[in-house]
């Protein structure tokens, strides 16, 4: 039987190891598996059927290439600086002598509307289009924003998706965003590929977290 000491050693292994492997993906050198990450979260809770291999390196634009998709991926952190964070968490658990040295204060989580999304995404993706100045090639990219702010989660109770002209006047060909455990299409034009237009306007989590509770294998991609 393992002691409770060595128990805390192994856990305390375990974490500086995820630590290390998460500085070095959140590092400019980790960015391409970022993006697949990203990729792969928003098509498995889409509910659309792929292999790995499918998703290609794009020429930049676009970050990724998924069958006649062009997908640019972007990230929003509302303000976080996550590299910080890691790094922290990295000096905290290397420090750490005991359990109490590992346990962080716990947080509420407060829940953010739909339109309150949207209304992030359009204001984040402006900076896209300072990026992208022509609007042709705008007109040829499939965005999904990876919604990852501090602390919040999508209220599913929110009222229905207000006015779009602001955010479809920037010119995407499509508009996307992942904020686990769902992904949604916020409008698909009608040159988008079909697979985004099939779902455009609907909020999915097609995930099955039966299998996968803690979400540790919807951001695989190998």
């Amino acid at each position: 039987m393992v002691g409770k000491d060595e128990f805390f050693i192994n856990y305390k292994e375990a974490l500086v190891e995820h630590g290390v492997e998460s500085v070095n993906l959140f590092s400019p050198r980790g960015q391409l598996e970022q993006e697949m990450k990203s990729c792969v979260a928003f098509l498995r809770l889409l509910g659309v059927q792929f292999s790995i291999d499918e998703i290609k390196e794009g020429d930049e634009p676009p970050d990724l290439c998924f069958r006649s998709a062009n997908f640019e991926i972007t990230e929003f952190l509302g303000g976080r600086k996550r590299n910080k964070e890691i790094k922290d968490d990295l000096q905290l658990w290397k420090d750490a002598d005991s359990w109490n040295d590992i346990k962080k204060p716990s947080t509420r989580f407060a829940p953010v509307s739909l339109n309150q999304v949207v209304q992030l995404i359009t204001k984040e993706l402006k900076k896209k289009t300072e990026k992208y100045c022509c609007i042709n090639d705008r007109k040829n990219l499939d965005i999904i924003v990876y919604m990852n702010p501090h602390n919040n989660y999508l209220d599913m109770d929110s009222k229905p998706l207000a006015d779009l002209s602001e955010l479809k006047g920037q010119n995407w060909r499509s508009v996307s965003f992942l904020m686990v455990p769902y992904s949604m299409v916020i409008y698909a034009e009608t040159s988008a590929p079909d697979f985004l237009r099939e779902f455009e306007g609907q909020i999915r989590s097609e995930y099955d977290r039966k299998k996968d509770p803690y979400f540790m294998e919807l951001f695989q991609t190998r």
